[in-house]
């Protein structure tokens, strides 16, 4: 590693146990859509990613923009870029969003986009999957997340077929379906147990995840909670895991369906169950202090984006006509 209190110099140093909660937010996400990475390398300034956002400045002023996403950052940078771009804001979007938005007539809603082009004047050209187009945009805005890459960390990966080890980079963008890899619970590397991560899962109430997660590893590491014993059985998270993630994308169509890895939706309960169960059975008295992760818990959480909705549609003197529904596929 490299101390930069001391300029950098390359330090080598041997620790009982590491813990990685790097995982997300350093590297952005783009989709794959057609003509995206040919305007990436002409027009490498009209292509933005939220990673790298830094407020509504006098750059956007007066320039039509396209937002890609409907999350929170999608949702936040066209609502800041609403009183000063030229309007309307174009959202691209492939769901309904239970991300709580200001309804705001400068923004306009549009499909997905399938490709994009270029006009004699260099202008993107956005095609969009129903047939219309969004011509002269200056800016792309994507909000469209991240995906978990440590690029510092290598290890030893074991060869099964010459029964060698070698250092490997443990976590790339190639791989399918996007993850950390080999990770027994979504926190223990299963051929090493020495090395964990904490904030893999994507949660909908991530602290209060995290600290349940952290809980179970300090006990883990304690000695307390026991681990599989072998790598096959560490693995066995991760395998049934990959055999859910299949089965819920061969039952659905669209790509932003929060069907990932890291992402567990209606399975968020009862992995957070289980590892609090864990935790009680080796320290009884944590049964008092850590979140409840029950029925009552989830429907308050649920309904907390209903409320928020609701409130900023009230705060805008807007009706909404349609009921508010939330899925946590």
């Amino acid at each position: 590693m490299k101390d930069w209190n001391k300029g950098g110099v390359v330090l080598e140093e041997t620790w009982d146990a590491v813990l990685i909660t790097t995982v997300w937010f350093d590297n952005p996400h783009f989709p794959d859509i057609q003509g995206l990475h040919e305007l990436e390398q002409q027009q490498p300034n009209k292509v933005q990613h939220a990673v790298n956002w830094t407020g509504p400045h006098d750059d956007y002023e007066g320039k039509r923009v396209l937002v890609i996403g409907n999350a929170n950052s999608a949702n936040e940078m066209a609502a800041h870029l609403a009183p000063i771009a030229r309007t309307p804001i174009f959202r691209s979007t492939r769901r309904i969003s239970i991300f709580p938005s200001l309804p705001d007539t400068r923004i306009q809603d549009i499909g997905p986009i399938s490709r994009y082009t270029t006009n004699d004047n260099d202008e993107i050209i956005a095609h969009v999957q129903d047939g219309t187009t969004i011509e002269n945009i200056d800016v792309v805005l994507f909000g469209t997340g991240y995906y978990p890459h440590i690029p510092y960390l290598q290890v030893l990966h074991p060869d099964l077929r010459t029964r060698t080890r070698t250092l490997v980079p443990l976590t790339s963008r190639t791989i399918t379906p996007t993850r950390i890899p080999s990770l027994h619970n979504q926190i223990l590397y299963a051929y090493n147990p020495t090395l964990a991560f904490i904030g893999a899962p994507t949660s909908f109430i991530p602290f209060t995840l995290a600290d349940l997660t952290s809980t179970w590893l300090s006990l883990a590491w304690s000695g307390l909670i026991p681990i599989p014993p072998t790598p096959n059985t560490r693995l066995a998270y991760e395998q049934d895991r990959l055999r859910t993630l299949a089965k819920q994308r061969s039952e659905s169509d669209n790509p932003s369906d929060l069907i990932n890895f890291h992402f567990l939706g209606r399975y968020e309960m009862e992995y957070a169950r289980d590892l609090r169960e864990d935790v009680v059975r080796a320290s009884e008295g944590l049964d008092g202090v850590l979140a409840r992760w029950d029925d009552e818990q989830d429907e308050r959480r649920f309904a907390m984006y209903a409320k928020k909705m609701e409130s900023l549609f009230i705060s805008a003197g807007v009706e909404r006509l349609m009921p508010i529904e939330v899925d946590a596929t």
